[in-house]
């Protein structure tokens, strides 16, 4: 019950906030504007769901007078009050700052779900290797979880060596992940399973997420804001390809397996 309590409050502060003005703006300011996106995002707010969901974009439709995730029906954003009281912070102003940079990564998804549609560069690709399939979680988790972090990152990347060493540790198992998905030693559910672990599991374990993170945090610092729009723009390849140029000029940065490098350039 305390947390069904803590929980309810956040969602009484949640009601009272006036999120356009800061949280999608934070995620609107690095999409593209070569499209017009005119779309409403509906977020609904649970106390259950997977351990893991602390908030995801599925598609929700209702059925029988009850709202169910399905292949057919409306994207939405889904937001585990539970996890979030339980998981960040102890008062609700604490966990209120955590929800509303969780809440811009999400409508980031959201809004680039939409941007996708119109886009030739993402509708004339078929391509649903894996490779591919981690590229895309590489910049489309990456460039979410940068801009939901993007503060802590500016004020801490090169003053706290804890930013720097999950920056190295996650690219390492990139190329392991890289090496195997590419490879004929794992089998199909096996290699599933490699590609879920990019993405999903505990923060700073996500190898696909948290990479793609810190190489849109360098690309914006380096190259600025426009450089990050162009890589949700051009896609996956476009946006490792900016990281291995910057990777040239900037030696100091965590380098990529020759095996990747070579792949991203053909």
């Amino acid at each position: 019950w305390e947390m069904r309590e803590q929980s309810f409050l956040l969602l009484e502060k949640i009601k009272k906030e006036r999120i356009e003005d800061t949280i999608v703006k934070r995620a609107l300011v690095y999409l593209p504007t070569d499209y017009l996106i005119n779309t409403k995002c509906n977020i609904y707010f649970v106390l259950t769901g997977w351990e893991w969901g602390d908030a995801y974009v599925c598609i929700i439709k209702e059925q029988d007078g009850k709202f169910i995730i399905s292949d057919e029906g409306e994207p939405s954003i889904v937001i585990n009050l539970s996890l979030i009281s339980k998981l960040y912070g102890q008062t609700v102003d604490e966990q209120s700052k955590v929800l509303n940079g969780i809440l811009s990564h999400e409508i980031f998804h959201f809004i680039f779900a939409n941007y996708k549609k119109h886009s030739p560069v993402y509708n004339s690709n078929q391509d649903t290797s894996f490779i591919r399939k981690l590229f895309e979680v590489i910049k489309n988790e990456g460039i979410a979880h940068y801009i939901d972090k993007k503060s802590t990152l500016v004020q801490g990347y090169n003053v706290n060596s804890k930013f720097r060493d999950y920056e190295k540790q996650n690219i390492e198992k990139l190329k392991e992940a890289f090496t195997l998905l590419k490879g004929n030693n794992l089998n199909e559910i096996q290699k599933l399973e490699l590609l879920r672990k990019a993405s999903t599991g505990k923060y700073w374990t996500k190898y696909g997420s948290i990479t793609g993170m810190f190489m849109a945090y360098h690309i914006e610092k380096e190259k600025g804001k426009e450089a990050l729009k162009k890589c949700i723009q051009n896609g996956p390849v476009y946006f490792l390809q900016q990281y291995l140029d910057l990777k040239n000029d900037k030696g100091a940065l965590p380098v990529l397996s020759l095996e990747l490098k070579n792949f991203v350039s053909e």
